[in-house]
């Protein structure tokens, strides 16, 4: 913003106080043009935000919705499975050993628009009410891709189960079943954070909306 002199030099004090009313006003113009600017620049970046937002929730929650069914039956099998090998190991009558679920993709939760939005700073132009919603949700998710990371893990290492289990020692049933009770663990507590990411994504949601 530029401030030029007067064209006429001040022959009196109506003149000043013209001067100085005129440059005011400009100057008020000037900084008024610039907040409109950049709030209109906050606005479509907010918008833009809430955009991502809801397409990426949106698409977690499915994720989440399409693997659950599979997470259940892992757990079935993995509650029938411990039964039977405790049952093998003290040699007590079994019948034949669970049937192995089908192989198994672990999903993880994008997060792509949060981190996004701290980058731009967009976050900060939405709504604390958004922010907080979203926060919480992206919260939980990270907890839930960290845990998914060592949850594969523990699914891999249940490997000694894919032969016949008939077959194997003493040892190697203990063994086996010391990390399929992990596994175990692990996938009920999957299953607990899925189904909270489920509501709070919902719930932030539902604050984009408004």
């Amino acid at each position: 913003m530029d401030i030029h002199p007067p064209e006429h030099p001040i022959r009196s004090l109506r003149d000043f106080l013209v001067q100085i009313f005129t440059v005011t006003v400009g100057i008020i113009i000037a900084l008024g043009l610039e907040a409109l600017v950049t709030w209109r620049g906050d606005v479509a970046l907010a918008r833009a935000a809430r955009a991502d937002f809801t397409a990426e929730l949106t698409a977690n929650i499915d994720k989440i919705n399409q693997q659950l069914p599979g997470m259940k039956g892992d757990q079935t099998w993995m509650a029938a499975m411990i039964t039977w090998g405790e049952a093998k190991v003290k040699h007590a009558p079994t019948k034949s050993p669970p049937d192995l679920p089908d192989s198994r993709r672990f999903v993880v939760m994008s997060n792509a628009a949060w981190d996004t939005a701290l980058a731009t700073q967009a976050i900060h132009h939405l709504r604390f009410t958004e922010a907080r919603s979203l926060a919480d949700a992206y919260t939980t998710q990270k907890i839930l891709n960290d845990l998914t990371i060592r949850a594969e893990e523990q699914w891999l290492g249940m490997a000694a189960y894919s032969g016949d289990p008939d077959a194997m020692t003493d040892a190697e049933l203990r063994t086996g079943l010391a990390t399929l009770r992990v596994a175990a663990v692990y996938t009920g507590s999957l299953l607990a954070l899925e189904q909270k990411i489920v509501a709070q994504d919902k719930a932030a949601l539902a604050e984009l909306a408004k």
